[in-house]
């Protein structure tokens, strides 16, 4: 697979729109030693996946995101994504790596876990 069909599968992935395979795919490319200089940081999530994907979910997480989600009503709501960030593209929208990041925080938001810093 070439470096252009890899992010473009990138591309797909970040916007959730890869099946399985294509994600398997992805997830094999980036075990490699010779992934490019620009795709470092995409290969440490894929690592980071592949070591949190046998990992089971905690059996109170429904009960723990039912609460956080009953709570939403009760508290000053922050934006997800906030004002800067969705500015800092020419075209009103924002990257996936900002996306990504955002997505970390929320979850650590939901949760007492630590969750990795790796972007």
């Amino acid at each position: 697979m070439t470096i252009e069909q890899i992010k473009s599968l990138l591309a797909r992935f970040y916007e959730g729109q890869t099946t399985p395979e294509e994600e398997r795919l992805l997830a094999d490319f980036f075990r490699r030693e010779d992934v490019p200089e620009d795709l470092q940081e995409d290969k440490q999530l894929f690592l980071l996946l592949a070591q949190t994907s046998d990992q089971e979910m905690p059996q109170d997480i429904a009960e723990e995101i039912t609460a956080f989600v009953n709570n939403l009503g009760q508290t000053k709501i922050q934006p997800l994504i906030p004002e800067d960030v969705v500015s800092r593209s020419g075209n009103g929208g924002y990257s996936s790596r900002d996306r990504w990041r955002h997505v970390r925080a929320s979850a650590a938001d939901i949760s007492d876990r630590p969750i990795p810093r790796y972007m």
